[in-house]
């Protein structure tokens, strides 16, 4: 008991040398610390707020409930897409919260609804005013106002309202979808670490933490547990990345130092999978659909690239790079989608007249709007289309009786939205990304599905099918290497992916389709 009366921090604050500050009491450790020193904690600490129910709460929840509040700073909840990550987080915040105090979340837009029902749910909130959802980066605009239990705010606009909310004095900052932040440079992940480092407490959630290569979870890792305790960008790319220094800049090579990289991670990120949990969902299969080409077709798409651009194309992709050759990409992707579509069009008709809705994903809005031409019911959702309709539609479309068809760009609708009306979900394009796919299955294939799922993913031999395979299967394996979970490796393996192509191996496949593309 001396010794922790001897606390320095205690100690000092009894004897009225210095106040620590009201976040800081709102620590359960600093708050046990005081009650065995007999500590009085100050009036406006004072106040605990009871913890709130979790019966309705899955197991796995409770758990990660306890494991949020129990971080010292701040963690990394990376659960799988689809297993509450939200509800999670707004029963620990609250259980976080002092009465008098405020929760900041920072979020894409179109998750924005999203947390006020969940709120609103657990009883965080007893009615939609508790919610302040900011809405510009003018501060005088009607959205803001003082006294809000919980604050709302997009990425695009963090960086212009740090600087006011800081003056809130948060207790809880969360960052939803935070792999949005990924890019320590940019702007929008600037303002998050500045608004998150005033808080006592940082929730990051995210399904997707990793997307290439480890050196995507730096900035995240480091917004969890404070600046620079990861080191530098650098020197975390040259021990877990196996950077080298090729004349011109730092080259990633293949992950490093895996196991420790995993132990070291093992206090700040929690991440499981259904399989983790003891939900029982409905099982999900995946297959694959060949599309048939003419060797016409085929031949004509060949010559779209000259083999030197492909080769590029192909080490941006593995890089993860893709905006240096996003002209290339698109062109031969545009034309796959094309050689695609009839195929598709049959398959999406065929479950939709056995009575299914079905979800379909697309890469460019021109192939949604196109694919809805040819189909008998249907809607879509592109990047154009505003928020609240989005919102309207997906709404409708969970509502609806009648089959059919929505259709939607991956980055318009891959994330933060319950689609599980429909059991189908169709892959017209393959993403470069594997994390995008397995997003978008997670629209039909999470809590509240009853229904045995089918996850089709269309592929055209010959086309940038053929060099994205392999690419996904490597992204696959270094997330499981780093993250210590197989999940996407299993899902390629089950679609035998690899094995559609013509390959056995992932360096035989990649080799193999550049091959093919230099004699056509």
């Amino acid at each position: 008991m001396r010794a922790l009366a001897d606390v320095p921090g205690i100690s000092l604050y009894a004897q009225g040398v210095f106040e620590l500050p009201v976040t800081t009491w709102s620590l359960p450790a600093v708050q046990a610390v005081a009650r065995l020193c007999h500590v009085d904690l100050p009036e406006d600490a004072r106040p605990i707020r009871q913890p709130l129910t979790t019966a309705h709460l899955y197991p796995h929840q409770r758990a990660g409930i306890e494991w949020l509040v129990s971080r010292i700073g701040g963690g990394l909840l990376a659960d799988d897409m689809g297993l509450g990550k939200t509800r999670q987080a707004c029963v620990a915040a609250e259980n976080l919260r002092p009465i008098q105090g405020c929760v900041v979340i920072v979020g894409p837009l179109f998750t924005r609804d999203v947390w006020r029902r969940e709120l609103l749910a657990t009883g965080a909130i007893g009615t939609e005013s508790d919610f302040c959802a900011l809405e510009t980066r003018n501060f005088d605009h009607k959205s803001f106002r003082k006294g809000c239990p919980y604050y709302f705010l997009h990425y695009d606009i963090v960086s212009a309202w740090w600087s006011k909310l800081y003056q809130l004095h948060p207790t809880v900052g969360i960052a939803d979808e935070v792999h949005w932040a990924r890019n320590g440079r940019a702007a929008r992940s600037k303002g998050v670490a500045v608004l998150l480092g005033t808080c006592a407490h940082r929730f990051l959630l995210t399904g997707t933490p990793m997307e290439n290569r480890p050196s995507d979870l730096w900035h995240l890792l480091a917004l969890a547990t404070g600046a620079s305790t990861w080191g530098s960008p650098l020197a975390f790319r040259k021990r877990y990345c196996g950077a080298t220094y090729n004349g011109f800049g730092w080259q990633d090579g293949e992950p490093t130092h895996t196991a420790e990289l995993r132990a070291r991670m093992e206090s700040t990120v929690l991440r499981r999978t259904a399989d983790d949990t003891s939900l029982s969902l409905p099982p999900i299969t995946r297959h694959v659909q060949t599309c048939e080409i003419s060797a016409q077709a085929l031949a004509d798409h060949r010559k779209l690239l000259p083999p030197a651009e492909i080769l590029s194309l192909v080490r941006a992709i593995a890089a993860g790079s893709v905006q240096e050759v996003l002209p290339q990409l698109s062109k031969v992707w545009q034309s796959t989608s094309k050689l695609k579509l009839p195929t598709t069009v049959d398959t999406v008709e065929n479950a939709l007249a056995q009575g299914e809705s079905v979800l379909v994903f697309v890469w460019q809005r021109e192939t949604a709007h196109t694919l809805a031409g040819r189909l008998s019911s249907s809607v879509t959702i592109t990047g154009d289309l505003a928020q609240r309709d989005r919102d309207a539609i997906v709404a409708d479309f969970q509502a609806g009786t009648k089959p059919v068809a929505l259709i939607a760009t991956y980055g318009a609708l891959r994330e933060g939205v319950t689609l599980h009306r429909a059991r189908i979900v169709v892959h017209h394009d393959l993403h470069w990304l594997l994390t995008a796919l397995l997003q978008a299955e997670a629209r039909i294939y999470r809590i509240g599905q009853t229904r045995a799922c089918e996850s089709i993913w269309m592929i055209a031999a010959g086309t940038i099918d053929a060099l994205l395979a392999p690419l996904l299967m490597r992204k696959a394996e270094a997330m499981s290497a780093v993250l210590g979970q197989t999940k996407g490796e299993d899902s390629l393996h089950e679609l035998a992916l690899l094995e559609a192509a013509g390959s056995l191996s992932v360096d035989q496949q990649l080799s193999e389709a550049l091959d093919a593309w230099r004699v056509a």
